[in-house]
């Protein structure tokens, strides 16, 4: 692991363990953690030249959720915040508390996981092109649901469940309760995706938001890795 993936990685740990309003309340709160790892260095939403193989962006540029420069070269930052509704009182601070009474049912679990593998599409991508040097999708939930398999479902291709990941392409999967028409719809929205490398899911605790109900928040911390050099 890189210097740079390691300070990330010790950026995220000391991330202040707090329910957020929003993904954007997340970006700007693990952004100014990073800043302090990386003075001067760290930007949001900063546009990189699209590689023609990324087919899940429209335009000539993606937009990463945070950019840090180190010695000339780009590592970025993708982050996914998917969140439902809290329904037993949260046991835990009173920012906090304000915001689970904000937070949004995100139930589109098939995008949900899509628009993940998206993330870590887009970022190979960057990296085969040289357009960056390596980097980080991070997944944010109090959804269960995105834990479970989910075989037999349009989307069983792009589960991210805890395990091994194999690398190739991901497809959806029609079923008796998706036509191919309905399929041939989406896809124009969130093609097909192929995927470089194999990757372990590891889902670990972030906050318990209630000791009642056992309600908490739990992440998946990937590193896309630098492309291999001869």
């Amino acid at each position: 692991m890189s210097d740079v993936l390691k300070k990330i990685k010790e950026a995220f740990n000391d991330l202040e363990k707090r329910v957020f309003v929003s993904e954007a309340d997340f970006q700007h709160s693990f952004a100014m953690v990073l800043e302090e790892k990386f003075p001067g260095n760290v930007r949001l939403e900063y546009p990189i030249k699209k590689p023609d193989t990324v087919k899940t962006t429209k335009g000539d540029h993606i937009y990463a959720d945070i950019l840090i420069k180190d010695n000339g070269k780009k590592y970025i930052i993708e982050l996914k915040y998917k969140t439902q509704s809290i329904k037993h009182a949260p046991s835990i601070d009173d920012d906090s508390k304000l915001a689970c009474a904000l937070l949004k049912d995100h139930s589109a679990y098939d995008f949900g996981a899509y628009d993940f593998w998206a993330d870590i599409n887009r970022t190979e991508c960057l990296i085969e092109k040289n357009e960056c040097e390596a980097g980080v999708c991070i997944f944010l939930t109090n959804a269960p649901n995105y834990k479970k398999a989910h075989e037999n479902t349009i989307y069983s291709n792009f589960s991210i469940e805890g395990g091994t990941h194999e690398r190739g392409e991901k497809k959806w999967k029609s079923t008796n309760r998706c036509s191919e028409q309905r399929i041939a719809e989406i896809q124009k929205t969130r093609p097909d995706l192929d995927i470089k490398n194999t990757y372990d899911f590891e889902w670990r605790d972030f906050l318990m938001v209630s000791n009642v109900s056992g309600e908490k928040f739990q992440c998946l911390y990937l590193e896309i890795p630098p492309k291999y050099k001869d």
